[in-house]
């Protein structure tokens, strides 16, 4: 789960009780991020997508 810091559709704080409960992967990104920045923002291919990445890969090498 990854939670931008100025998302209007999601305020800070909502996403994390989601995440413990789900015992998912939490991650708040600080620094004015919007809703859809995470994925289209001009910072997220040098700092979210690769976070993503190494997270499915790591998923990917325990299937196998």
């Amino acid at each position: 789960v990854i939670e931008p810091d100025n998302d209007a559709a999601c305020p800070r704080g909502a996403a994390e009780p989601a995440a413990l409960a789900l015992d998912a992967y939490f991650e708040r990104l600080t620094g004015g991020w919007g809703h859809l920045d995470p994925l289209l923002g001009s910072r997220a291919p040098e700092q979210v997508h690769p976070m993503v990445r190494n997270f499915l890969e790591a998923r990917r090498r325990a299937c196998w």
